[in-house]
This record gives structure tokens, sequence and C-alpha cells, in this order.
């Protein structure tokens, strides 16, 4: 019953898949990282540190977002960095596109900004898709989470099975799940959209 109400709210199923996509991508570079780290690069006693570091900025991000939605609002803020994420990704794959690994100071950055994006993405999201649903909050979180998950897991299980030699795999699976997310939030921004008639 909890389901077929929540599918009467096209922005909370949108962006319960939405969460899923950018979940799934982000799935990757946690079960990926250190092998990307200590075998790619070699950087064992490192890896620690630039994980530390890189969470770090997820969690700058996530700090300021308090600040930011007063100002710009959530959806607004949730698709600009929505948008940033997918191109920063779709950068990398076009720079490096069958090319090694770039220097690990290139990886860090463009994994910093993607990860700074999230912060500005993911409570938004979960905000966004429990808003018209305030009414059965409990369920309706439960249902939430426990799809995004189950379209999470797939695609992070199928994108790293291709990260072996470089890092590649991974930036390609943000810059598709980042630019689905984006069409999505689009759709639904646009199918909210109330025509005023003419007098």
């Amino acid at each position: 019953m909890g389901a077929t109400e929540m599918l009467r709210y096209p922005e909370t199923v949108a962006f319960t898949f939405v969460s899923g996509l950018v979940t799934g991508a982000f799935l990757v570079y946690l079960s990926s990282a250190q092998h990307i780290f200590e075998d790619q690069y070699g950087m064992r006693e490192a890896f620690p540190y630039l994980f530390a570091a890189l969470a770090l900025s997820i969690g700058t991000s996530t700090f300021t977002n308090g600040t930011m939605v007063l100002r710009f609002g959530m959806r607004n803020l949730s698709l600009a960095a929505t948008a940033a994420f997918s191109c920063i990704a779709l950068a990398y794959v076009a720079l490096f596109w069958g090319a090694p690994n770039p220097n690990v100071t290139i990886l860090v950055v463009f994994l910093f900004f993607q990860f700074f994006c999230l912060g500005f993405m993911w409570g938004n999201f979960r905000s966004i898709a429990m808003e018209p649903i305030g009414h059965m909050a409990g369920i309706g979180a439960a249902i939430n989470g426990f799809v995004s998950t189950m379209i999470s897991v797939p695609i992070a299980s199928w994108i790293g099975s291709f990260l072996e030699e470089t890092a590649l795999p991974l930036f390609v699976g943000l810059s598709i799940c980042g630019f689905l997310s984006v069409a999505l939030i689009l759709l639904t921004r646009r199918k909210k959209k109330v025509i005023v008639p003419q007098t």
C-alpha cells in the first residue's frame, strides 16, 4: 500500500531513482578505491590519507549545503550539483580516453570536485523525494532506501567489473549515471510546470 501511494508522486519516484543511480556510481569508487590507489598507482601507504581527503570533500560540501539551500533552494542546488558532477566526469573521460592513468594528483583533483558535488546532491535528493510523502514518512523512507539500494548495487557491480588497468571506467560510470540523473530531474521539473491560461 505504501509503494502504491508513492507512485502517485512522480517527483518522489524520480528522485528515488536518481538516488539509486548516483549511489551506484559512488559505490564503484568505494569498492575500487583501494585497487586503484594501491595496485594501479602503487600507493599502498598513502591510500588511507587519500581516501580520507576525498571523504573530507563530501563532508565539507554537506556542511555547506545547509547555507546554500537557503539561498538557492534545494531543487536548483541539487540540479546544478548533478550537472557539475556529470560534466566533471565527462571531462575526465574526454581527456584520458584510451590513455593510461594520469598523474595521481590529477585523479585526486577530479575525484575531489566530483565528491564535493555529492554533498549537495544526496541530502537534497532524499529531502525532495520525501517532501510529497510527509504523511507516510516512515514507510516512505524505507521504500525509498530499499529501491535506491536495489538500483545502486547492480550498477556498482557492473561498472566495477571493468576496473582493471585504469580508473577510466569509474568516470565513464559516473558520467552516465550523472547525465541520466540530470535527465530525470529535468523531466520531472518539466512535468511540474503549470500552464497558466491566458486571459
